[in-house]
């Protein structure tokens, strides 16, 4: 039995997001299994990248979202290393 693949033309585009999606949450659980197997706590990873990536105004303007504003301690952080950076260029 020999078994042959190919693309359908005429594929209706919910299919081909629902493989699409399928392919991801795939992955994702390969990659959950790996580290799993490493001795690393897969959940406790996503969450943490999840909190540093989301968890901060910096966070969401990196994702292009820029409907927040910096906290105050934020923008004297950042007025921080630009005044240090302009110091050391000149």
């Amino acid at each position: 039995m020999s078994w042959r693949l190919e693309k359908l033309k005429s594929a209706p585009k919910s299919r081909a997001l629902l493989f699409r999606l399928g392919a991801i949450v795939f992955g994702l659980l390969i990659a959950g299994a790996v580290l799993g197997v490493l001795g690393f706590d897969p959940l406790a990873m996503a969450t943490q990248a999840l909190g540093y990536t989301l968890g901060s105004s910096f966070g969401l303007q990196d994702l292009g979202y820029h409907g927040c504003k910096p906290s105050k301690q934020e923008r004297r952080d950042q007025g921080a290393k630009i005044l240090k950076t302009k110091g050391r260029s000149q």
